[in-house]
């Protein structure tokens, strides 16, 4: 598919990965997801505690998973700013990626990298995060955004604008292939997002399972070292499991 809709920039991909060192937390304090009605100190805590378990040398992708006020929502960015936990990109950080004029002023108040995007429907939608400077990386979705043709016309406004992007993919085996080719073909792609499952998790706190990963495709794309293998094979590079897709078929007759 790279080879058709694009120059293949590279054959393999650094994927985003979820790093587990829930082990080792938990064993200093009860692990949690950021939430309201926690102080934001405390939770600041635990991200300095989670730094501390992943080491210097693992990047660090911090999605809050909720709704922030503007107001709230720099006070967090100073506590992170000052925790040394040297975060890579804080996603999503407000109420609505739709408030462009207040995320850009996150932006412009805050050292950390902006990232959002993931929830955008369409390539416009994206071209306003990124003309209005609101954004340090961009997360759009293939699936959500329009697929293949609108994507590549999404890479193509990143790469004018300089901006770095990661995919948003939490998905199937087909979304993921579609992905990685998307990415491949962009040189502005900075890494490439995928779920955790059964058979790429090293232990079972890291496993996500979906079935809609694993069962419907023959043979999934490969990652090794942390890198996905963009297919060679035709279309997308992966084949379709017919059995697997009648399974799950939900079409009422």
């Amino acid at each position: 598919m790279t080879r058709i809709t694009s120059h293949r920039f590279r054959a393999r991909l650094k994927s985003k990965v979820i790093v587990s060192a829930v082990g080792q937390i938990r064993a200093s304090r009860k692990h949690r997801p950021w939430r309201r009605g926690v102080p934001p100190r405390e939770d600041v805590d635990v991200l300095q505690q989670i730094r501390t378990a992943a080491g210097p040398g693992t990047r660090l992708m911090l999605d809050l998973g909720r709704p922030t006020p503007l107001d709230e929502a720099i006070q967090v960015a100073r506590l992170i700013e000052g925790s040394g936990a040297n975060i890579f990109w804080w996603e999503e950080p407000l109420c609505s990626t739709d408030d462009l004029e207040n995320l850009a002023e996150l932006r412009q108040r805050s050292d950390l990298a902006i990232a959002a995007g993931e929830r955008e429907m369409t390539a416009f939608a994206c071209y306003g995060l990124i003309q209005r400077r609101a954004v340090d990386l961009l997360q759009p979705d293939l699936t959500w955004v329009g697929g293949l043709t609108e994507g590549r016309r999404i890479a193509e406004a990143a790469r004018l604008a300089r901006l770095p992007w990661v995919p948003h993919c939490w998905g199937t085996a087909l979304h993921f292939a579609a992905t990685v080719h998307w990415v491949a073909a962009s040189p502005e792609g900075l890494l490439c997002e995928y779920p955790i499952t059964p058979r790429t998790a090293q232990t079972r706190e890291t496993k996500t399972p979906s079935p809609m990963m694993t069962d419907l495709v023959r043979e999934s794309v490969k990652i090794i070292d942390g890198k996905a293998i963009v297919p060679t094979g035709p279309g997308l590079g992966v084949e379709l499991d017919e059995d697997a897709l009648a399974r799950y078929d939900l079409t009422h007759r």
